[in-house]
């Protein structure tokens, strides 16, 4: 039976095979969804419940899934974690927390939804819990090739010969702190000419503070774009466009020369384990109570899928993840021990020294040691070729793994 009633309100659907299943998706409503203090966007799908109501007389039957893996930002509403209008609305509703699920992108959502959840309504249930890897859809072949025209993803040939004339890539567009802290340390380290490097849009702060004009002089660095065309129109358009654009029937692998040409990619990740949103957030006292997150996208993914090793700029606990997943990182070639570091300066200046290491080896050794990390690579690129489902975490994972590495 399809479910006709829902479609007055942007954002609500029901599963395609149980018309009970009611999926909010939070990033497709018209409430704008900063990170930190949003709009009360639980609200906004009281219509649909209501209607719900109307049809069935009872919600026996009904299962809600708050929808929102392609993010991991913090959200707050009235300055406390969204969770307390989610867990109002369903007592509002009479309708079950464990009838409830919350889909993320975050896989730092356990511990921070487990403290909310201690400090607030302890003798309720809790929701479930599911991170799914949603940013790896457009880069597993079976998983985005279902139900449209197939076609191949002309990856990376890992046994071809590379020339690897550089110790590493690292390709940025969102001008995040984290990420302009990382060029301010490559440059001031003098590492920017031992990679090939890109910063296509500038921002004057990094983790510590403003970066200074000899920086600031310096920006942007142009690599993986053609002049003339801004960094946003030449990924939806260019890079990532069988993503975007449903007619392309092709993937075009803009990347593969860049990749071929560096031992492994300095992978700024969305998210460092720090707001973006500035220091009035991190001014307060309480700001690490809601600011937890851990988020793995395309960077990652289509860097693992085209062979390519990998260090990562990212939030704590991320070669962990990848680990659970069934992805193989590489503590067995270079020292990972960045990843359980949770001050971020620290951090971010353990991977810079990582890096600095990885550029005193010379072509031949850079060659000598992707030889070796071949077989690393292969499983990775094999896992996402053969991949049929997106993987996922839920509380399982958590329990048995996540607590005690994260």
């Amino acid at each position: 039976m399809e479910i006709k009633y829902y479609e007055f309100l942007n954002g609500v659907r029901t599963d395609p095979d149980n018309e009970h299943i009611l999926y909010f998706d939070i990033n497709m409503i018209d409430i704008p969804l900063p990170e930190g203090e949003c709009e009360n966007f639980i609200e906004y799908f009281n219509p649909a419940l209501e209607k719900y109501l109307e049809h069935y007389k009872n919600f026996s039957q009904i299962q809600i899934i708050y929808n929102h893996p392609f993010e991991c930002n913090m959200m707050l509403i009235n300055g406390l974690w969204w969770y307390e209008e989610a867990h109002k609305q369903l007592n509002r509703y009479n309708i079950p927390i464990n009838k409830a699920t919350y889909c993320t992108g975050n896989y730092k959502v356990f511990q921070n939804y487990n403290k909310w959840h201690t400090k607030n309504c302890p003798e309720q249930p809790k929701m479930n819990l599911k991170v799914i890897m949603q940013m790896l859809w457009c880069y597993a072949p079976n998983v985005f090739n279902d139900g449209r025209e197939q076609f191949d993803f002309n990856y990376c040939d890992i046994d071809a010969d590379r020339p690897l004339g550089y110790a590493y890539n690292s390709l940025n567009r969102v001008a995040r702190r984290h990420r302009m802290e990382t060029y301010k340390q490559l440059f001031d380290r003098n590492l920017l000419q031992e990679g090939l490097c890109s910063f296509n849009e500038v921002r004057s702060a990094g983790i510590k503070g403003e970066l200074t004009q000899k920086h600031l002089d310096n920006l942007p660095v142009i690599l993986d774009k053609p002049e003339g065309r801004t960094a946003q129109e030449w990924i939806y358009n260019s890079i990532n466009a069988h993503q975007y654009h449903p007619e392309v029937t092709e993937h075009n692998n803009f990347y593969a020369p860049i990749l071929e040409n560096s031992l492994f990619s300095l992978v700024t990740e969305t998210s460092f384990g720090i707001p973006d949103i500035g220091t009035d957030i991190i001014g307060k006292e309480n700001w690490i109570e809601y600011f937890d997150e851990g988020f793995i996208t395309e960077k990652t993914f289509r860097t693992l899928a085209n062979g390519h090793p990998c260090v990562w700029v990212g939030a704590p606990g991320l070669t962990k993840v990848l680990q659970r997943i069934g992805f193989k990182t590489f503590n067995e070639y270079w020292d990972e021990s960045y990843d359980k570091i949770t001050d971020p300066m620290d951090r971010m200046n353990a991977v810079i020294d990582l890096v600095e290491q990885l550029c005193k080896l010379s072509q031949s050794e850079r060659k000598e040691l992707y030889e070796n990390m071949k077989p690393v690579l292969k499983h990775n690129q094999e896992l996402i070729l053969n991949m049929q489902e997106l993987p996922s975490l839920d509380w399982t994972d958590y329990h048995e793994y996540l607590k005690y590495n994260l």
